[in-house]
């Protein structure tokens, strides 16, 4: 399946938080699977994505890759 605009900026900022994770992993990316994930890496990877998109994340719980695209994808087209 092709890479859309949105799951391309969110790689990104991915990638600006875990530059040494391979991206062809990213898809799979949780808390659990990261170990650089941690309560820092959190608040980091949100401000960049909120930078990059503009949009609020609630940080009331870890997020994995694939649930902060579906965030976003209801954001941004509600937007």
């Amino acid at each position: 399946m092709p890479v859309d605009a949105t799951e391309q900026r969110l790689r990104d900022c991915f990638q600006a938080v875990f530059p040494d994770f391979a991206p062809a992993d990213v898809d799979a990316a949780t808390p659990e699977s990261v170990s650089e994930w941690d309560s820092i890496a959190t608040v980091r990877l949100a401000a960049v994505i909120e930078e990059e998109f503009g949009v609020a994340l609630e940080l009331d719980r870890n997020l994995s890759f694939a649930e902060i695209l579906s965030y976003l994808r209801q954001r941004l087209a509600v937007a």
